[in-house]
């Protein structure tokens, strides 16, 4: 989802987390920018590579060094941790009544 979403779905992105994959990926920010309120930001970014070779997994890489690390970091901090962790990692509904338990 933080891969594919952002690429596709406009506003998906903070402003602060564009401005940051803008300069992660050396992009003007302001049309990055422009381009997430719209269209979403593959408008812009499929440029770097038409090919598909290589901008997945650099992006996938981003979203996770960038995205969702520091979220997950702040979670590890707080009481609920086990849970919220087990619930960013998927697991059912049912599984995580025994991660709290």
């Amino acid at each position: 989802t933080y891969v594919c979403n952002p690429l596709e779905v406009p506003n998906y992105l903070a402003e602060a987390d564009v401005r940051r994959l803008a300069q992660r990926f050396e992009l003007d920010a302001d049309e990055l920018l422009e381009a997430g309120s719209t269209e979403g930001l593959g408008t812009v970014l499929w440029r770097l590579d038409p090919d598909e070779q290589w901008f997945h997994r650099e992006l996938a890489i981003f979203a996770r060094d960038e995205l969702l690390r520091p979220k997950l970091e702040r979670v590890l901090r707080g009481p609920i941790r086990a849970w919220e962790v087990a619930r960013v990692a998927g697991m059912a509904d049912e599984e995580l009544g025994e991660v709290v338990e």
